[in-house]
């Protein structure tokens, strides 16, 4: 049995290290798919970029492992509905509809859960994680792996403050424009503070110690987000 709290302790300070680092997105994507994995138990977990009508997968942590950089068109698929609506989802087998359920079999995957990753309003990628098993997943589960999603958008304001232009052209596929846009300070500050609701949800619905101390662990971490990109709270 996976001890969650510890797993997320490691998971946000291992993220908070390679957002410090990282010269490319996908180096923080790589640390979220497999922290995801873990802390979710799950088969897989992935990090997909959302370009036009279709999604290209960027890290992969497990089983099944897709082909990198190969896209997929988003009608018709599970993550394109997660894109559509803006919202995260729970994939069930049997609530699928048959090319769905089709392609989830051909991979041996019998339950999901996709976040988006939201960027000003747009959905800019997704974060998603799959079992063999029906109903392997909860809404606790959506919960954390939305988590991870935010966090994916916060280091995209991130390493647009630390001056790397060509990562953000390659992650954001928009005009420069509306990319100059979702980078903005608002944008920034909203992950944030989706990642302090989330925090004081934990503080506040956990009675184990150690639990506690990892909702402590994820707001000191994100006033030091806070400080690196000059965001304040609301």
């Amino acid at each position: 049995m996976i001890d969650r709290a510890r797993a997320l302790d490691v998971a946000y300070r291992e993220l908070l290290m390679a957002m410090q680092h990282a010269t490319t997105l996908y180096e923080v994507a790589d640390v979220v798919a497999r922290h995801a994995r873990t802390v979710l138990g799950a088969d897989g977990a992935s990090v997909t970029d959302v370009r036009g009508a279709e999604y290209v997968y960027r890290a992969v942590a497990g089983s099944p492992v897709p082909v990198i950089g190969a896209p997929h068109p988003l009608a018709g698929s599970f993550t394109g509905d997660a894109v559509t609506a803006g919202e995260p989802r729970v994939f069930r087998l049997a609530e699928s509809d048959d090319g769905s359920r089709a392609r989830a079999e051909a991979d041996g995957i019998a339950s999901g859960l996709v976040a988006p990753i939201i960027v000003a309003g747009v959905v800019v990628g997704t974060v998603g994680a799959t079992a063999a098993t029906e109903d392997a997943f909860d809404e606790d589960d959506l919960r954390t792996l939305s988590g991870f999603a935010a966090f994916l958008a916060v280091a995209l304001g991130f390493l647009e403050r630390r001056k790397h232009p060509a990562v953000v052209r390659e992650a954001l596929p928009m005009p420069p424009a509306d990319r100059a846009a979702a980078l903005s300070t608002g944008m920034a500050r909203m992950s944030l503070d989706t990642l302090e609701g989330a925090a004081r949800a934990l503080a506040s619905s956990q009675l184990d110690p150690h639990q506690h101390s990892l909702a402590e662990l994820v707001m000191r971490t994100l006033l030091v987000l806070r400080a690196m990109l000059g965001v304040d709270q609301n």
